[in-house]
């Protein structure tokens, strides 16, 4: 395909000179006609950047002038990969490239004082405003009028949307000028008779994006007629920043001289863009293969691995992915910028592959850029945490790995990350109890759903000292953290809370008493565990994005963005809870439709949700996306399709958070017969120098042998016009091969990570002395005449958390899997989602920890392990609550009249609940474990939380919590 691309092409070249002397003006300057761009800088402060215009100078924003050359780059880059570009535009791409340099080397610069008048009333490159050149000089097909023409740019050599001003002024909302595209598959000349031609064009930039370029037009004109064929058209594909028409052409009587688009008002009186038909110019399809352009990838820090085969439990799995005995050799590679390559495993004298037995990998960049924290394991032996110096190229100083002391010795510790402190946060495979100094009686921790050892959450090291904490307990498994800009820690959460489907008597399942080291244990009572129900009603599996505070506080999903707003199935397509009522709608896709029957929210179509979320990374032009992969849990090495999340900014309500699938839905599974457009497998997206670079293979189906996928770095490419998805671009290495054990392989590039410094993100708390409660909490606070620093006291002496949920009755209304109609018996609360329905009356709420009491003596993945089975909340605990009376089944608190609840919890143990009637029938149940932390006090608003009205079609409840009133009145 082809493309046309209307844009201004003035180039200013900008040679920096080596130094400033202390005490003279250095004018750094190129000329183009009567202009030129000058740098100069003042003692101590910043450079500044003056453009002039014979005798007119005024300065400039660097830092705008800088971002719109970055885009007039990729604009040029996007030409050259098509492999159509004249060998001018290949000029202006280096000179462009030069001046990026020029100006990144002038915002450094400090130096004497440049002292120049400027006249007022100049548009920033100089030329003054109205005198009929629109700020640019005076070329022959300038559009000195001001109106927006192809070619020519209404804000002079502003960027659009810079703010910079020449010629007539536009709204404000049309300074981000329309760029209109277009591009043939055939001749501008066609064949008469002809009417198989289909013609697409783009337009970028359109402002707002609400608006519709239907209400204008495109026209053909056809050569040696003076009227110009109006043309119907149609979207072809849209998304947040472009728009792709298409229309099949007609048999014209004559040649096309050219086409073009008027884009008229759009109805909010804004003028978008007019193109002029003279300088419109259909590029004519090449057959010439595109030649891609080499990406600016900076320095990257990777690994590289041997090839390994897919397989349950292996480094590459989706879970049980931290087991050192199925990890292959993997070494850490730092590549500068002009691709010299560092073996810094090789130079610190661990390893050279060869017969040596070691794995690095997880690497995480200091926000200083001069070092990084990685986990490695040494013959097999457990992953534990190292720091490794990053040397700048040329620097001859040894590289050293160095011991994280303090960490749990023993036990498997990856996916480090700094936090705002210069703490250490990673994943472990410790069994979850800080109070007991040896938990080897517990290991390794089993997960819910395999039973294969499994991560049991995350946990933070104080640096400098030996004191760690669990932020999480999972009992399925915590991955591979990362801190976003907004300071919470993100990760990957596998959520399997459903009954023990390996509980059989030829698994030799058994059930301890407790955790305690010489428990007693029985044989298990087959099927029929305390919570959830037993194994078959209810499939929940899914892998997907939870978040916490660095202290660990506010463990949830995503912006309470859970699975009924993110998930393509439920296992079993069943409804969550077996005994629902009519009104209730199985959790299960229609292929035919691409709906899920209850969705509400703009996430609705198959390819705008996600199976399971891996490898979460954030976008640092847009801290509010997150980009992940969309991958199947078994056979896939954790590859699949490149998906991203947007609004995802702290505090955005779900219904405005979007899921985009970024390539073609069949990348997301394994297939021998994969979709024409299909482009491969992809791992771990990050991004390098503003591009989005991933781990990708062509490889399309399941990999048994470690020899089919080819996992490289390469950089993926935005689409392109009449295209919809990403595809694979330039490679950031030249490969990788080395000799192992007397094979010659090309290693896998896994784990790129860009080397600069960072902008350390705000360390998030809800622990501090400044948290302050909501309006309702705070009142009763207030009624009962308790402070907050009494209550958090109280926590922190009894090791306890508070949660509170201000009416239990009311959910969101999309969450149709569960009893949506509910009442407080003897109270005034409740939820009818239908009017003339009969609630079902609730007055308990029934709490559950989960303690490593199940273990297997047959089982032969797990016969020394423990998983976490959910137990009653120990007696301890309950009496510090509102326990009814003692006919009434354990671990349960009384729900206040208006619904709420109020209840203290065991700190950093994985917590979990479901709502009874008073004859202890589960009605309502939890799918997920949270963890709080000591002295915290959790609020919500409602048990499943709610968007942005309840199943009554009410808003989120408001009502000062009344269990919580009776409880520190019972308590203080």
């Amino acid at each position: 395909m082809i493309r046309l691309f209307v844009f201004v092409c003035a180039f200013l070249s900008l040679v920096i000179a080596a130094d400033l002397a202390a005490e003279e003006i250095t004018y750094l300057e190129a000329l183009k006609g009567s202009k030129k761009l000058t740098c100069s800088a003042e003692a101590d402060k910043p450079a500044q950047l003056f453009a002039t215009k014979g005798s007119v100078l005024k300065e400039i924003n660097p830092n705008k002038k800088l971002k719109k050359i970055k885009l007039q780059i990729k604009k040029y880059k996007k030409i050259l990969k098509l492999g159509i570009a004249t060998s001018k535009i290949q000029k202006k791409y280096q000179k462009a490239k030069q001046l990026k340099k020029s100006i990144q080397a002038c915002l450094k610069i400090v130096g004497p004082p440049l002292d120049l008048p400027g006249p007022p009333n100049q548009d920033d490159d100089g030329g003054t405003i109205g005198d009929g050149d629109s700020g640019e000089s005076d070329n022959p097909g300038d559009n000195d009028t001001g109106v927006v023409q192809p070619g020519d740019d209404t804000q002079g050599s502003g960027d659009p949307g810079s703010g910079e001003q020449g010629g007539q002024t536009p709204p404000v909302e049309a300074l981000k000028k329309p760029i209109i595209v277009a591009l043939a598959p055939n001749p501008v000349v066609f064949d008469l008779g002809q009417s198989t031609n289909t013609l697409y064009f783009q337009v970028e930039n359109l402002l707002p994006q609400s608006a519709q370029l239907p209400t204008s037009q495109l026209y053909a004109q056809v050569k040696g007629t003076s009227s110009p064929i109006l043309l119907p058209y149609s979207l072809f594909y849209q998304d947040s920043s472009l728009s792709v028409y298409s229309t099949v052409l007609p048999a014209f009587n004559g040649e096309v001289d050219f086409f073009f688009v008027n884009l008229s008002d759009a109805g909010d009186g804004i003028q978008y863009a007019i193109s002029d038909p003279q300088t419109v110019t259909l590029m004519i399809n090449s057959t010439q293969v595109p030649t891609e352009p080499e990406p600016e990838t900076g320095t990257i820090l990777f690994t590289a691995v041997e090839p390994t085969p897919k397989g349950q439990g292996t480094m590459l799995s989706a879970f049980g992915n931290h087991l050192p005995q199925k990890s292959p050799l993997c070494a850490l590679f730092l590549q500068y910028e002009d691709k010299t390559l560092r073996d810094l495993t090789k130079e610190a004298g661990i390893g050279n592959f060869g017969n040596d037995v070691y794995c690095v990998r997880d690497p995480v960049v200091h926000w200083s850029g001069t070092k990084a924290l990685v986990s490695m394991s040494i013959n097999k032996n457990p992953y534990q945490l190292y720091e490794v110096n990053l040397p700048l190229q040329g620097d001859s100083t040894p590289v050293v790995f160095k011991y994280v002391t303090g960490q749990p010795a023993g036990y498997n510790n990856l996916g480090p990350i700094y936090d705002s402190y210069d703490n250490y946060v990673f994943m472990t495979d410790r069994p979850a109890r800080t109070d007991m100094p040896d938990v080897s009686h517990l290991y390794p921790a089993l997960d819910e759903y395999e039973a294969v050892p499994t991560p049991t959450g995350l946990v933070k090291l104080l640096k400098g000292t030996n004191q760690f904490k669990y932020l999480t307990q999972s009992p399925s498994g915590d991955f591979f953290p990362i801190l976003d800009s907004f300071g919470r820690i993100c990760y990957t959460r596998w959520d399997h809370l459903i009954q023990d489907q390996a509980n059989y008597a030829n698994f030799g399942s058994i059930t301890f008493d407790d955790e305690s080291p010489g428990s007693n244990y029985v044989p298990s009572d087959y099927g029929n565990d305390l919570f959830p129900e037993k194994f078959g009603d209810h499939g929940l599996s899914i892998f997907q994005t939870w978040c916490n505070n660095q202290d660990g506080t506010e463990n949830e999903t995503l912006n309470h963005f859970g699975r009924h707003e993110s998930a393509t199935y439920i296992q079993f397509g069943q409804q969550s809870y077996e005994n629902g009522a009519p009104n209730l709608a199985s959790f299960s896709f229609n292929n035919q439709t691409g709906k899920i029957g209850y969705s509400t929210g703009v996430n609705n179509t198959k390819e705008q949700r996600y199976r399971n979320f891996f490898d979460i990374s954030i976008d640092p032009n847009d801290p509010t996306v997150l980009y992940g992969i969309d991958a199947e849990e078994f056979g896939a090495q954790r590859a699949g399709r490149i998906v991203k999340i947007t609004n995802a900014d702290p505090g955005k309500n779900p219904e405005v958070m979007e899921i985009v699938g970024l390539t073609h839905p069949s990348t997301a599974t394994l297939t021998s017969a994969p979709d024409p457009e299909d482009s491969g497998r992809s791992r771990t997206p990050c991004f390098i120098n503003g591009s989005l670079v991933v781990s990708h293979s062509d490889f399309t189906n399941e990999d048994t042998t470690g020899n089919n996928h080819n996992f490289r770095l390469r950089v993926m490419n935005p689409p392109e016009f009449g295209q919809k998805y990403y595809t694979p671009g330039a490679f950031l290495t030249d490969g990788i091969v080395r000799n192992i054990k007397g094979q010659t392989k090309q290693l896998w590039e896994m784990e790129c990570t860009e080397v600069k410094a960072r902008t350390v993100p705000p360390y998030t708390t809800k622990l501090s002395t400044a948290f302050q409660l909501e309006a309702p909490e705070q009142q009763i606070l207030q009624q009962a005449g308790v402070s907050l620093v009494q209550l958090q006291t109280f926590l922190n002496q009894n090791d306890l958390a508070l949660l509170v949920s201000r009416d239990v009755t009311k959910r969101d209304d999309a969450d149709k899997q569960q009893t949506r109609d509910l009442m407080i018996e003897g109270g005034f609360a409740q939820g009818i989602s239908k009017p003339g329905t009969e609630p079902i009356a609730i007055s308990l709420l029934r709490l559950f920890k989960s303690d490593y009491r199940r273990s297997y003596l047959n089982y032969f993945a797990a016969q020394n392990g423990r998983r976490g089975i959910a137990t009653h909340l120990s007696q301890d605990v309950m009496n510090f609550n509102l326990h009814p009376d003692p006919d009434q089944p354990p671990s349960t608190v009384k729900l206040g009249p208006d619904g709420s609840m109020a209840a203290f919890v065991p700190a950093n143990k994985a917590i979990s609940y479901s709502l009874v009637d008073k004859n202890n029938t589960p009605f309502v149940h939890e799918r997920y474990w949270i963890t709080a932390q000591k002295g915290e006090i959790r609020v919500c608003a409602s048990c499943h939380g709610i968007n942005d009205k309840d199943q009554t079609g009410a808003g989120v409840p408001q009502n000062p919590p009344l269990a919580l009133l009776d409880l520190l009145n019972q308590t203080f």
